[in-house]
């Protein structure tokens, strides 16, 4: 019977056998990332690290396995905030993407990440922090920021993808 964590909003965390199950837990949309999911999985990781765990799969629940960020579910600047007030909200945001993609890719365990349907986006960054990818043959990783909106990839997405290739 595997031991379920119940301390997660976005995720959930499930260790059996000494294998530690995260799994994006917002099927509704699509496993966005959101404010929960970037202060979620940090503590996941340490807290699979503690029990013991001898690897961690990640996966998504649902159809997809993250659609990237969350821009319906409220990353947006409030109204009135100030230029500073909206320097100090990204640079918070982008302190809580790297801690993420730095506790997946330094976790004391290997790291699988089994990709079932889209990564689109930040989903991408997600995968490519882990050890292993494993891909479903319904999986496809997506990233429209440059052709479609004209963005970076984000969570780490380039400079993941660019080591992970090669010279090659």
């Amino acid at each position: 019977m595997p031991e379920t964590s119940p301390a997660y909003e976005a995720v959930t965390l499930s260790i059996e056998t000494g294998v530690a199950r995260l799994t994006l837990n917002r099927p509704e949309t699509l496993n966005a990332l959101n404010d929960a999911m970037f202060r979620e999985i940090p503590l996941a990781v340490a807290e699979a690290g503690r029990a013991g765990a001898r690897a961690l799969l990640l996966t998504g629940a649902g159809r997809a396995f993250c659609s990237g960020a969350d821009l319906v579910g409220g990353l947006n600047f409030p109204l009135g905030f100030s230029e500073a007030q909206r320097e100090a909200l990204n640079r918070s945001l982008f302190e809580k993407v790297i801690a993420t993609v730095r506790a997946l890719n330094e976790a004391p365990m290997p790291v699988v990440c089994a990709i079932n349907g889209v990564a689109a986006g930040g989903g991408v960054g997600l995968a490519l922090a882990g050890d292993v990818v494993l891909m479903a043959a319904s999986a496809r990783l997506v990233l429209t920021f440059v052709p479609k909106l004209g963005l970076v990839p984000d969570v780490a997405a380039t400079w993941l993808m660019s080591r992970l290739a090669g010279r090659a």
